[in-house]
C-alpha cells in the first residue's frame, strides 16, 4: 500500500474526531459521561481484499451530506475549520489509485463508518514496483525480499 493511504487514515480519523467533538458540544455533561465517544478501527481479509472500517459513535449524517460526501469544496465543519478537499482526495486514493471502494455508512443518531476495500493483489504491486529494495517476490512457491 502506498503512503497515500496514511493520508486516507488521517483524514477519516480527523474527520470523526472533529464531528464527535461537534456533537460533544451539543450534549450535556451527564450525557457525555455516561456514552463516551468512541472511535474503531478494524481490518479484515475479505477474498482477495483488505477491508478496513473507521466507525464513531457520533451524531450521523442525513442522506443529503452524505451525498455529497465525496464531491470537493463540499464541507460541514465552521468557516476556517477546513477546506472540503478531504474526503474528495480520499476517495481518489482508494478508488483511481488503488481500485477499491470507499463507502460511508450513517444514520443519524447512530454514528457513522467508513467501509475502506483494497485489492490485494500482490502481483500486480510486484510488477508495477521496480524497486530494487522493499518488494516482495514470489518463487516456486515461497516468498522473500530482494
Amino acid at each position: 500500500m502506498s503512503v497515500a493511504i496514511n493520508q486516507v487514515f488521517m483524514n477519516i480519523i480527523s474527520n470523526a474526531i472533529d464531528a464527535l467533538s461537534n456533537y460533544n458540544s451539543q450534549r450535556p455533561s451527564a450525557e457525555i459521561y455516561l456514552n463516551l465517544n468512541r472511535i474503531w478501527i478494524t481490518t479484515e481479509i475479505i477474498g482477495a481484499n483488505c477491508v478496513i472500517r473507521i466507525a464513531d459513535n457520533g451524531s450521523g449524517m442525513t442522506e443529503e451530506v452524505k451525498k455529497r460526501l465525496f464531491d470537493p469544496f463540499f464541507i460541514t465543519k465552521a468557516v476556517g475549520k477546513g477546506t472540503g478537499l478531504g474526503l474528495s482526495i480520499s476517495y481518489q486514493i482508494i478508488v483511481e489509485k488503488h481500485g477499491g471502494t470507499l463507502k460511508c455508512l450513517s444514520e443519524i443518531g447512530q454514528g457513522t463508518e467508513f467501509l475502506i476495500e483494497i485489492p490485494l493483489d500482490f502481483n500486480k504491486e510486484i510488477t508495477s514496483s521496480k524497486q530494487s529494495t522493499g518488494v516482495w517476490t514470489k518463487s516456486s512457491g515461497s516468498e522473500k525480499i530482494t
